[in-house]
């Protein structure tokens, strides 16, 4: 069976259940608009794609509209909103297990750098990554598929073949096949299976169980925790 080295992983709806604080920022965005936020359903499709996008994609909102409320969202997010999250159940556990089985972990996330590191560090669990690749609007890198080969790049990866994205979106099943790496999709999180399986996931898995029997081709979850 297949087993990978590097195990890129995404954040949000992956890692962590991050509705409440991106949810929180939103509306605050919406109403420094004068808009009345939409309901909570409509709100989940900013979970994933670049926050700035959807504002102008799938809410009539301008250009300079979209990229303002942006800026708003994210000053919510960055006083209050990162806070909000909540690790899924298990996730220290399955870190610390792939990273015994000799698992790199890598993120690959629609968030920032500093964001990414902010986060990780105030849930615990930084010391489990080996590299973070979060979106650089500067560097024009604000795509799954960028984040994913800078990632590769800058760690000097040569063989694709022992790489894997593990997500919760097509977002994240995209990416990697833009990369030219394998992806396993997620379903516990903010995307569905037929989602996944039409962007073509080379994977499915239910749980964080699954995905460590793919990656490393044997159980390693402890089933006590």
């Amino acid at each position: 069976m297949k087993t990978y080295d590097h195990v890129f992983v995404d954040l949000d709806g992956t890692l962590m259940r991050s509705e409440r604080g991106i949810f929180n920022g939103l509306i605050y965005a919406f109403e420094s608009f004068g808009r009345e936020a939409p309901c909570e359903d409509d709100l989940r499709a900013f979970i994933g794609p670049p926050i700035g996008d959807e504002f102008y994609l799938s809410f009539g909102f301008s250009p300079a509209e979209a990229h303002r409320a942006n800026e708003v969202f994210h000053e919510y997010y960055h006083a209050k909103g990162l806070f909000e999250n909540e690790l899924y159940p298990g996730v220290r556990e399955f870190l610390d297990d792939l990273v015994s089985a000799g698992r790199e972990l890598i993120v690959a996330t629609a968030k920032s750098n500093w964001q990414a590191r902010t986060v990780l560090g105030y849930f615990g669990i930084a010391d489990r990554i080996h590299y973070i690749s979060g979106a650089d609007l500067e560097a024009g890198r604000i795509e799954k598929g960028d984040e994913i080969k800078f990632a590769i790049s800058e760690l000097g990866v040569t063989d694709l073949s022992r790489c894997v994205m593990m997500g919760d979106r097509k977002f994240d099943v995209l990416g990697a096949r833009e990369a030219g790496i394998d992806s396993i999709g997620v379903l516990y999180g903010y995307g569905s299976r037929e989602e996944l399986e039409a962007a073509g996931a080379t994977y499915i898995a239910a749980d964080m169980a699954e995905v460590a029997r793919i990656a490393c081709g044997r159980e390693l979850i402890r089933r006590g925790d």
